[in-house]
């Protein structure tokens, strides 16, 4: 968090099952995306959950947040909205399987850090495929039914809308004396003298003859 840093919040719905938000924060000059919060809990309120929404935007910089608005969700969530005056985007759910696998990607890659032993690790950790899953049933693999997946459900919803893929890598400047430096301004120069607008040292002003 701080100068640079943008968030997005995701929230998957439970009743009986549990709540859970999950925050990623990206930083301007960082392609990296970090967890910078998840948070998971059964049987709560609806204020519970705004309380901790509210702790969040508290904390950080949220620029969208996400909630899954499918089946009674939808209904429970323009309620929250139209209670505490949050926004929320309704969640993308389709191509879920493909979602995942580029998601998978980036953590395999290292594009995504987690915190330790936070909600959202601990699920990502012990979430397994469905065991009775037909590879010949034409369907993609999905999880186990049997393990919880409400803090990996909300991270995929706010992984869509963050865009740490835009960060642009922050280089310091070479040190003057060196051979970087060097480079650099050998490289600074062939780019003057091969780009001609910048390679002009006059440019004629109004029609060319000196008149307005």
């Amino acid at each position: 968090w701080g100068p640079g840093w943008s968030h997005v919040l995701g929230w998957d719905i439970g009743f009986n099952d549990a709540m859970a938000l999950v925050v990623w924060g990206w930083h301007e000059n960082d392609p990296t995306l970090y967890e910078a919060a998840s948070w998971a809990e059964s049987k709560v309120l609806s204020d519970t959950v705004v309380e901790r929404i509210r702790e969040f935007q508290q904390r950080f910089n949220i620029i969208k947040m996400v909630a899954d608005t499918g089946g009674g969700g939808r209904l429970f969530v323009e309620e929250v909205q139209s209670r505490y005056g949050l926004v929320f985007e309704p969640a993308q759910k389709q191509n879920k399987y493909e979602h995942v696998v580029l998601m998978n990607n980036d953590f395999l890659t290292g594009r995504i850090k987690t915190l330790p032993s936070s909600a959202y690790s601990w699920d990502v950790a012990r979430l397994p495929k469905d065991p009775d899953w037909d590879p010949d049933s034409g369907r993609p693999p999905h999880e186990d039914p049997r393990f919880p997946n409400h803090t990996t459900d909300a991270g995929l919803y706010a992984w869509r809308y963050a865009y740490n893929f835009l960060s642009e890598l922050d280089t310091p400047e070479p040190k003057v004396g060196t051979q970087e430096y060097t480079d650099a301004v050998e490289r600074k120069m062939i780019e003057s003298l091969t780009n001609p607008k910048e390679s002009a040292w006059w440019e004629p002003e109004g029609d060319g003859h000196g008149l307005e």
